[in-house]
């Protein structure tokens, strides 16, 4: 290493100090390197160095870190099972679980696509090597059944659709002009003034009768001529009588 090719400690600890830049972390080592400078450092090897740097700017609690982190790890989509599984191993070791909890922790990080499969078979699976073998299969397989469905399928090219629109055609209903039809129309049709069929009344060369436009003149009509049929009632019943009397002299 670069780090052994020094002459003393002393150099070691200015080089490692060097790479620490950015934020609260350079002006930590910007202070350290002064008091190595000085000779008033509390360390004097870089193992003394590594282990301030850890008291300083190391995780407190590293084991609840470590369980939170685990508790929220999920195998997501694209995601490969090796990868799952690396990232698993990675964090359970600074948790402090035991077996049993571990591999709670891993099943509960599965996708539920693989869980049904595996809670399919006839027997579940037990310990977490089982449990990492057969989801490693189980990946692979679908990783290939996923490759194979899209090599087979065809290679559609879609050609922009140029077609316009074209007008609907609707039937012809329409019915052509009967001449006849109308002229059969005018023979039937009565006119209204003379009463004749074959004509219209604004067309009737005729004097246009004369129409009682009045309610008071027509209500006047209709007692006169109730007043007429009364009294040619009564007439006709006074000859009645008269022809019944017997005559004198039979």
């Amino acid at each position: 290493m670069v780090i052994n090719t020094f002459a003393n400690e002393r150099m070691k600890i200015l080089y490692a100090l060097s790479f620490m830049r950015g934020g609260m972390a350079q002006v930590w080592a910007a202070n350290e390197t002064s008091a190595v400078l000085a000779n008033t450092s509390t360390f004097n090897t870089i193992e003394g160095l590594l282990e301030l740097i850890e008291r300083t700017f190391g995780d407190p609690d590293k084991e609840m870190t470590a369980r939170t982190q685990l508790h929220a790890l999920r195998m997501t989509p694209g995601m490969t099972a090796e990868e799952y599984t690396a990232n698993f191993e990675m964090i359970s070791g600074r948790t402090g679980f035991n077996d049993a909890t571990l591999e709670d922790a891993y099943v509960r990080g599965l996708p539920q696509s693989i869980l049904l499969k595996v809670y399919s078979q006839t027997s579940l699976l037990s310990g977490m090597d089982n449990w990492k073998a057969v989801i490693r299969n189980l990946d692979h397989l679908q990783r290939g059944y996923t490759e194979l469905k899209q090599s087979i399928r065809p290679n559609r090219v879609p050609f922009p659709q140029t077609n316009t629109p074209t007008a609907t055609q609707t039937p012809d209903t329409s019915v052509p002009m009967d001449i006849d039809q109308n002229k059969h129309r005018l023979e039937t049709r009565r006119s209204y003034n003379c009463n004749e069929k074959g004509h219209i009344s604004r067309h009737f060369p005729k004097p246009q009768k004369q129409q009682i436009r009045s309610t008071e003149s027509t209500e006047l009509d209709l007692k006169n001529l109730v007043a007429e049929a009364v009294a040619a009632a009564m007439d006709a019943r006074e000859i009645g009588k008269k022809a019944e009397e017997p005559k004198e002299g039979f």
